[in-house]
């Protein structure tokens, strides 16, 4: 008996305590601004007397289209509202402009050094137009496989640009000495081939990460390297048979 008079104490014992705050909470009645604690009422009416209007959207805001149409629509009234989604949304277009002059510059910048070493156009184009258009293609594959850019794998843009270059690079400078038909059986080819699928495997680890952006950036990485790999090996040489030359070498300084 003992035993369960101790048991019965142990379950009931704050009972009595619940049920008398449930009561009184059922007896809840209007109360006014005045009655509200400092440390609430702090938090809607500042110092000076102006007070934070809260606006609740209609829309699950967690989808881009209607944090901007939400965003737009408070504006309309009141141009300096803000709050998580402002934030969010406005963070978000920094970041995405970040990396917008960061692709520009990469591609900028790794141009004029491709140009000063080669100290022709032509051959900087050779190296350079296979890397713009495997940028285009990949932003193409995430579009079309339902892969939105995000805060974590934007940045595969920009590195895309040194990790192409390469490649380019030593394919253009065989080309000088070897037609197009040549190219493939020489060891220049294998070894970007090699290469290429090396890093691909390196990157691609990071798909399988537990975490959902590292895991992003590793699928977008693996989609641009296949893709630059790609067009090194097969833009290329097929530019360079449509036109019927060989790249002329650069001249000696």
């Amino acid at each position: 008996m003992r035993r369960l008079a101790a048991l019965d104490r142990a379950l009931t014992e704050g009972l009595p305590a619940e049920l008398a705050r449930l009561a009184a909470g059922l007896e809840a009645r209007p109360f006014g601004r005045d009655e509200l604690p400092e440390e609430v009422a702090s938090r809607y009416v500042a110092s000076n007397g102006r007070e934070l209007v809260e606006i609740t959207p209609a829309e699950d805001v967690s989808d881009n289209a209607a944090a901007r149409r939400f965003i737009a629509a408070a504006r309309s009234v009141v141009p300096k509202v803000t709050g998580p989604p402002v934030v969010y949304q406005e963070a978000s277009n920094t970041v995405v402009r970040a990396f917008e002059l960061a692709l520009v510059y990469a591609f900028v910048l790794v141009s004029a050094i491709i140009f000063v070493v080669m100290r022709r156009w032509r051959q900087t184009l050779l190296v350079m137009v296979p890397i713009a258009l495997s940028k285009l293609v990949t932003a193409a594959i995430a579009v079309a496989i339902g892969m939105p850019f995000n805060y974590a794998n934007i940045i595969a843009l920009p590195l895309l640009v040194g990790f192409g270059v390469d490649s380019g690079i030593h394919v253009v400078h065989r080309m000088q000495t070897d037609t197009a038909e040549q190219l493939f059986d020489t060891s220049a080819m294998r070894a970007v081939l090699a290469s290429g699928l090396t890093i691909v495997a390196s990157f691609g680890m990071l798909a399988f990460s537990a975490h959902v952006g590292t895991a992003s950036m590793g699928k977008m990485l693996t989609i641009g390297l296949c893709v630059s790999v790609a067009f090194t090996l097969i833009a290329l040489p097929a530019w360079l048979k449509v036109r019927g030359a060989r790249a002329r070498p650069a001249t000696p300084a």
